[in-house]
């Protein structure tokens, strides 16, 4: 399969001006729409490195009362631990719901390709209920929701830059379509863009979701995509496969 640089869905820059010249490709949950349900397992991980005021960073989905599911590349070498809060609960990425610090962040040995997943530590319990992770990621095109703040136009600036949780169903497609951004077979998931929609930079580390017995269960973190926002702005993304994560997410909880 093809092996490209994969466009990392975060972005983390000193300045406005360092963000527009400097933004790696990337493409948004472009045209989604407001969340239309209650989403109390969804959070904001939010660094004072983010150009953003609200300080958002990154998508992060409850799956414990402490301990959180992020992309790695949010965590890894971005700042101390203790400059990190998430904001869990809150249709709104600027008020509402519970602020709690980050205690500590781990993810799996060895490198991050086909492993961008990392765990979160809150310093103190989450009164928000966690979303149960799914024993098993759907079908080929079966219905996968995906959430995020990330940006709602192909351009870093403020205009697109929301306050509130954005939502969009799309679907889970075979792994080949993903193969311009480097997915790794069985460990990570390609989730489709559609109509022009798609996850975004600062969408990193949220969740893909899929309904079970009425209920929504974690299947995928966003990790990224390839895509160059110059020739095609939405392509597929790639996801990080948590369902085969699941024993390792356990192991770390119950350390």
């Amino acid at each position: 399969m093809t092996r490209l640089k994969r466009g990392a869905l975060c972005a983390f820059l000193a300045s406005a001006t360092a963000l527009l010249v400097s933004a790696p490709p990337a493409q948004a949950i472009i045209n989604g729409e407001k969340a239309t349900e209650s989403y109390p397992f969804m959070g904001s991980l939010q660094n004072p490195q983010s150009p953003r005021p609200d300080g958002h960073a990154c998508g992060a989905t409850l799956v414990d009362k402490e301990w959180m599911v992020t992309a790695r590349h949010c965590v890894d070498g971005r700042g101390g631990f203790d400059t990190m809060k998430v904001r869990i609960g809150s249709p709104r990425v600027d008020r509402g719901g519970e602020v709690i610090g980050v205690e500590k962040a781990v993810w799996p040995s060895g490198g991050i390709h086909g492993d961008d997943i990392a765990l979160i530590k809150l310093k103190r319990p989450a009164a928000a209920t966690p979303a149960p992770i799914a024993t098993d990621v759907p079908e080929h095109h079966a219905p996968v929701r995906i959430l995020g703040w990330g940006l709602t136009g192909t351009k870093m600036i403020p205009a697109n830059w929301p306050k509130d949780l954005r939502q969009l169903d799309t679907e889970r497609l075979p792994d080949g379509k993903c193969d311009d951004s480097g997915i790794v077979y069985g460990k990570e998931i390609c989730i489709a863009a559609v109509n022009g929609r798609g996850a975004a930079n600062m969408d990193s580390g949220g969740p893909a979701l899929i309904k079970t017995k009425g209920a929504w269960t974690l299947v995928g973190a966003t990790s990224g995509s390839g895509a160059d926002p110059n020739v095609e702005p939405v392509d597929p993304t790639v996801y990080t496969n948590v369902t085969i994560r699941a024993d390792w997410i356990k192991s770390v909880i119950n350390s």
